[in-house]
């Protein structure tokens, strides 16, 4: 069974560095949330103090492209990563890195 770890903090918080590390330490493959935005698979909400003070409903994002990589490595299929050129194989620990949402 695949175990997935998610990390998340604030921005510069060191994700992607700890997420990186912890990949190459534990032998594991990892996925980058900000990958998926960066490359137009997602929708979120474009005003997130609005998406904020309305409750913060995880329905307003839309990522179906990372829900299937995720769904691919969880079945022990490997993949190659449109959104970094990259190919993932199967492990049993997947290392997921996404952004948090602050208020400020």
């Amino acid at each position: 069974m695949t175990k997935i770890i998610g990390i998340s903090s604030y921005t510069g918080g060191g994700k992607t560095t700890l997420v990186r590390r912890l990949a190459k330490w534990l032998n594991a493959t990892f996925l980058i949330w900000d990958d998926y935005d960066e490359a137009g698979f997602m929708t979120h909400p474009k005003d997130w103090r609005s998406w904020l003070a309305e409750g913060s409903s995880s329905n307003a994002w839309s990522v179906p492209k990372l829900a299937e990589d995720l769904a691919k490595l969880k079945k022990a299929k490997g993949l190659f990563q449109l959104v970094t050129a990259r190919a993932s194989q199967p492990h049993p620990i997947l290392l997921l890195k996404h952004r948090s949402v602050t208020n400020t």
